[in-house]
């Protein structure tokens, strides 16, 4: 008997934006089972505006439904349908060949057990909903996923341990829900494929596990808004592909000299674009090693610390720096002239620190820059002409110093 690859992908507001899903073209009971869960799938569409599932019954094979095209390999489409209801079927999981399951559109409740008969599923993407509780230890059984993002719900509970079973994961989204606890030591070795790790907006605790060095084909590290504590390991700069690090928002580093040693090993991340370490303990002299990072460098984020000393002035380095934020640290010393090199910076943010001197007349060469805070310092002297020719600046803080002379007419209106 000869088997057929089928696919049919439908999207609908409501519960899941797409099913890819692969049937078999025979007379056999997997696929009476696969129309049942078809037909019950139906039942739960209420607004059909296009009359699309009127032909689903059983009349016809369900292999030439609307939406079911025969083909030998899988191919995505989309088609839009629409229905209230809040809940994810459990029947879905009688789709046992399923290999996408998408939505995005307030489901509530929990994650349904039966969603673990998908073993074909390859991606999961249910974020941006209202699912709560633990999920299922049935998960485990989905060893054909690669994608998983349940970011922006209500799921809550230590890291699920049915992920630590999927070790094809290459994406893994859990940002924004109510997880806690410790992660294991060795986690990067569980996702030895992991590409996109994003789990901010937690409560994950205990230290930054070393072993995310482990997944060597990780760009994104994305864990903002924890309780991770301790320092964040120099292992990092094995993880040659890294182009996003954020950890903004936990209680990282302390006041010890080498807190930030890591930074560092960075240098050897060559794609990294973003270095997010904003709201934390680090401490220490300011490392002159963030003058080594990638020329690709984007958003350099190291405020809200304790970090003390100058600003170096090989930061010019960094010549494709958008965004520079070193706001609410203890730095002191004048603003390096060299800044004025970033002509693609487009916000600086020096905010509340200890500097000195006067607002040099470099920064006005910054013709790029929309946003300038140089408030609470112990700045000096006047307010340069030449602020005049960035042409583009929409705010300029520079209040609570103890600056004097006129404020130059074409910033009147955008000063505070």
């Amino acid at each position: 008997m000869t088997f057929h690859n089928i696919s049919v992908n439908l999207m609908f507001v409501f519960t899941l934006s797409a099913i890819n899903f692969r049937c078999i073209a025979a007379a056999t009971q997997r696929n009476e089972t696969d129309m049942r869960a078809l037909l019950e799938f139906k039942s739960h569409i209420t607004e059909d505006y296009l009359a699309i599932l009127d032909s689903w019954n059983d009349s016809s094979h369900f292999c030439h439904w609307p939406g079911v095209t025969y083909m030998w390999y899988q191919i995505p489409k989309s088609n839009s349908l629409e229905s209230e209801r809040k809940e994810i079927p459990s029947k879905l999981g009688s789709l046992s060949k399923l290999t996408k399951l998408l939505g995005s559109n307030n489901l509530s409740g929990s994650f349904p057990a039966s969603l673990g008969n998908l073993t074909y599923l390859q991606e999961l993407k249910l974020s941006y909903n209202q699912l709560k509780g633990k999920l299922p230890d049935s998960l485990s059984q989905m060893r054909s996923l690669t994608l998983i993002d349940l970011s922006v719900n209500q799921l809550s509970g230590e890291f699920p341990l049915p992920l630590y079973n999927l070790s094809s994961l290459k994406g893994i989204g859990l940002s924004y829900n109510y997880f806690s606890g410790n992660l294991r030591s060795n986690i990067g070795d569980d996702f030895p494929k992991a590409e996109k790790i994003n789990w901010g907006m937690n409560s994950f605790t205990g230290t930054f596990p070393d072993s995310f060095a482990n997944a060597s084909n990780l760009q994104i590290l994305d864990l903002p808004g924890n309780n991770f504590t301790g320092n964040v390991p120099a292992s990092l700069g094995k993880v040659k592909n890294l182009r996003w690090l954020n950890v903004n928002g936990n209680q990282l580093g302390s006041d010890e000299p080498d807190n930030m040693n890591f930074i560092s090993s960075l240098a050897n991340c060559s794609n990294l674009q973003y270095l997010l370490l904003a709201h934390n303990h680090f401490g220490g002299m300011f490392p002159n090693s963030v003058t080594n990072l990638s020329t690709l460098l984007t958003g350099l984020h190291m405020g809200q610390n304790r970090i003390r000393g100058n600003i170096p002035k090989e930061i010019a380095n960094l010549v494709n720096l958008n965004i520079l934020y070193l706001q609410e640290n203890r730095l002191t010393g004048s603003i390096p002239a060299s800044i004025g090199i970033l002509s693609n910076l487009g916000t600086l943010n020096l905010d509340s620190n200890r500097l000195t001197g006067e607002i040099l007349s470099s920064i006005g060469n910054i013709t790029r820059l929309l946003y300038l805070y140089l408030s609470g310092n112990t700045l000096n002297g006047t307010v340069p002409q030449s602020l005049g020719n960035s042409k583009q600046l929409l705010r300029i803080y520079i209040g609570e110093n103890n600056l004097s002379g006129i404020i130059p007419g074409q910033l009147l209106s955008l000063t505070c």
